[in-house]
């Protein structure tokens, strides 16, 4: 997903946070039980990890997580 390698540049070019708070790829890995990755999938875990992920990083940035959620989002579509 194109989206994550450009929100991995901004995290890690952020001083705050850098190269290893980065979205690996085990987010975006297919479990390993039965379920296909498909989109309520992903969905799933855009809303209950990379958005908490973001909320946690930018605590006080809700811009920049509402950005970077709806760019996810979009993406996803």
């Amino acid at each position: 997903m194109e989206t994550v390698v450009q929100l991995n540049k901004k995290i890690s070019g952020d001083p705050a946070l850098g190269r290893g708070f980065e979205i690996g790829h085990s987010f975006l890995s297919k479990p390993s039980r039965a379920v296909e990755a498909d989109r309520a999938w992903l969905a799933s875990v855009i809303r209950h990890e990379l958005v908490p992920l973001l909320e946690e990083y930018w605590f006080d940035e809700t811009a920049r997580v509402k950005e970077w959620s709806d760019k996810l989002w979009a993406a996803a579509a």
